[in-house]
């Protein structure tokens, strides 16, 4: 039964390899993206779509810059909503495997398999990581890739320069689509023609692209209110017919949204009203505008509140003085003051956005700012919230950080291992992405990057600065330096060993694991209690974060007592103890 079900998986992979090759051959004869979509979503087998995307470079790199033009755009337009990430890097990764052989019927496959990664990575079709974890010795064809695309992504000017490196012999250049749509959308405000304007749109044969169309048509509407009803009328007609999928019309919305923050509050409010005209006439999705307006601190289309204005500066202006100070307990302090906690998914998108375009170092402090705060000042539920605004509003984000989508994601899996956002959030958000979005991409980035071999070590050291540390490894350091103090009782070496780890901010896990191996080990609880007592004492260890720590784990006691039964009634007796000796500030207790 076995060896039958294995014959007949090889016969639908046998037939899958001639089906993709066929549609390669005929795509490069008529450049139709949209027929060789549907007919790669007609073959249903997306599991095996990484073999299409190894296909189709490889069968473009003996032919001219055309197809290989044609080949990048390809993969560019089936990304998302026909491959899949995972699938996508999978089929570079089976190609990387095949270079040696390449190499043998093209001389110069190396270089262009470096040219189509590097192009990929430019396109958003791979993340840059993709090219540092190429495993590789520089001498050999794996090697010569790595580090040509390397080279050409470091080039000035490497997102120009990639866009144009096979030339524009496809026929199909964004700019000059940029263009048509612009022309088109020109003519309609003469005319009001939507016949002709649908002509057009159809003869560029990019309904992948349709969100640029409505980006253009929504800023026309913006800015040329006379021909605003128009213009509506244009975008209603069109999705109502199906012509544009609402996917396309949600995502072309959003990029528009996520702009209007550059903007003055008059556009905002006129922005608002079309979306509620979009929503009224049924040709947009309610649960945008919901998602518009939840997002920017906005309810029934008023403009944001003054508390909500006051708070985003105040929170701007926080972050900026933590990469200066570095002191994650000021942070706390002067979030408490402002005392707007239904606010603090502001902070969280604001402080990340801040750090994306500056060094590793910032970017560093930030994920560990977030694991410092949470859970006693910011909550995890703000923390979701705050990625779930970032994530929404990350479209236009790649116009200048061009990064930017892989630097959320190594975010958002550092905020995962570091147990500030659990890993069902990677579940839960997608149902607020639309199904082509970058936030969808972001989600399953991470997801990748959690999947993947040593994927804790990986992230806790994804930032790769000086200020990095490992949450883990800190956590194994306090126990082991609490397991040698109970041994030696030397409390100079106990102190030593944890002003070494420099990691004042985590000081309330290090109370944490103390009251823990206490509860294990009743008998070593004066030893312990005496360390923590005097730590505090001479101030090595903050009262905040002694208070925090014993908050912890009275927090999680009806968990920990399922592990030392006798947790509670212990607990009660070292709080008790550290309070009357004046250690454990009254109002933690």
């Amino acid at each position: 039964m076995e060896q039958h079900m294995t014959s007949v998986q090889s016969q639908q992979v046998k037939q899958y390899k001639q089906s993709v090759e066929a549609l390669i051959d005929e795509y490069f004869n008529s450049g139709d993206l949209q027929e060789a979509s549907t007919r790669l979503q007609e073959l249903d087998e997306p599991e095996y779509n990484h073999f299409f995307v190894k296909k189709v470079v490889t069968r473009a790199l003996d032919k001219h810059n055309h197809e290989r033009e044609m080949a990048s755009i390809l993969l560019s337009a089936l990304l998302g909503e026909v491959i899949s990430a995972a699938q996508m890097a999978k089929g570079f990764r089976r190609l990387l495997d095949a270079a040696a052989d390449l190499r043998l019927d093209v001389p110069e496959a190396p270089h262009q398999i470096a040219a189509f990664i590097a192009r990929a990575v430019a396109d958003n079709v791979l993340p840059p990581a993709f090219v540092e974890d190429i495993p590789a010795d520089e001498l050999d064809d794996v090697g010569v890739v790595k580090v040509r695309s390397g080279e050409l992504l470091r080039e000035p000017g490497a997102g120009e320069r990639l866009a144009n490196i096979w030339g524009s012999g496809a026929g199909l250049v964004l700019e000059e689509t940029h263009a048509a749509m612009g022309r088109l959308l020109k003519e309609y405000v003469r005319s009001g023609d939507s016949a002709e304007v649908e002509k057009g749109l159809r003869a560029l044969a990019v309904p992948f692209f349709h969100h640029e169309f409505v980006r253009q048509a929504v800023v026309i509407a913006l800015h040329n209110t006379p021909k605003q009803d128009s213009i509506l009328q244009l975008l209603g007609g069109f999705a109502e017919s199906g012509f544009l999928s609402t996917t396309q019309l949600v995502r072309g919305f959003q990029r528009v949204a996520d702009n209007l923050e550059r903007d003055v509050a008059s556009t905002r409010e006129k922005f608002e009203a079309i979306v509620a005209a979009g929503c009224a006439g049924g040709w947009l999705e309610r649960g945008f505008e919901e998602g518009y307006l939840g997002a920017h601190g906005r309810t029934n289309g008023t403009a944001p509140t003054p508390e909500a204005k006051a708070f985003k500066q105040g929170v701007i202006g926080i972050a900026r003085e933590y990469f200066l100070s570095a002191d994650t307990e000021e942070v706390a302090t002067a979030l408490s003051e402002l005392a707007k906690p239904e606010m603090h998914h502001i902070f969280v998108k604001q402080a990340i956005l801040l750090a994306l375009d500056r060094r590793d170092r910032e970017r560093e402090m930030v994920s560990v700012l977030l694991a410092a705060l949470n859970p006693k000042t910011v909550s995890e539920d703000s923390i979701a919230q705050g990625f779930t605004d970032l994530m929404l509003a990350c479209e236009d984000l790649e116009l200048d950080l061009p990064d930017a989508t892989h630097y959320i994601a190594l975010f958002l899996g550092r905020a995962i291992v570091d147990e500030v956002l659990p890993p069902a959030f990677l579940t839960t958000v997608l149902a607020r992405m639309n199904d082509d979005s970058l936030g969808v991409h972001i989600v399953r980035s991470a997801g990748n990057m959690l999947g993947a071999r040593h994927a804790a070590e990986r992230l806790q050291r994804c930032w790769a600065t000086p200020f990095a540390f490992s949450i883990d490894h800190l956590r194994h350091s306090f126990q082991a330096l609490l397991k040698e103090y109970v041994v030696s009782g030397v409390y100079a070496e106990a102190a030593g060993c944890l002003r070494a780890l420099d990691a004042p901010h985590y000081h309330h896990e290090f109370v944490k694991r103390a009251l823990l191996a206490a509860f294990e080990a009743p008998e070593q609880a004066p030893a312990l209690m005496s360390l923590l007592a005097t730590l505090t004492e001479t101030g090595q260890v903050s009262q905040t974060q002694v208070d925090t720590g014993f908050q912890r784990v009275e927090g999680d006691l009806d968990d920990i007592d399922l592990d030392y039964p006798n947790a509670k009634k212990l607990f009660a007796d070292y709080k008790a103890q550290a309070t009357e000796s004046g250690w454990l500030s009254p109002a933690a207790a």
